[in-house]
């Protein structure tokens, strides 16, 4: 698997700036309003998804995440656990 590629794109629909009267996400409160189901959904595909990337990186794979630019899902507690290569 070493250099292999992971390409994700996770529904940014409740992560960017058109939902975040409904979702209540922001850059520092990212997880949003969890007792709205869509929201619920969406930080548990983001947590499967950050397991995933986990796993890639450990196999020595590099992986991208498809988001627009309004996304707040990198504020995620879960996404800034990711670290950088050093």
């Amino acid at each position: 698997l070493t250099g292999g590629l992971l390409w994700a794109a996770p529904p940014c629909s409740t992560f960017v700036w058109m939902n975040r009267g409904t979702s209540e996400r922001n850059k520092n409160r990212a997880e949003g309003n969890e007792s709205v189901p869509s929201v619920a959904s969406s930080n548990i595909i983001v947590a499967r998804l950050m397991l995933l990337i986990a796993l890639v990186v450990t196999k020595g794979c590099n992986w991208i995440l498809e988001q627009p630019t309004s996304s707040v899902m990198v504020w995620m507690r879960r996404m800034q656990a990711i670290k950088e290569p050093s």
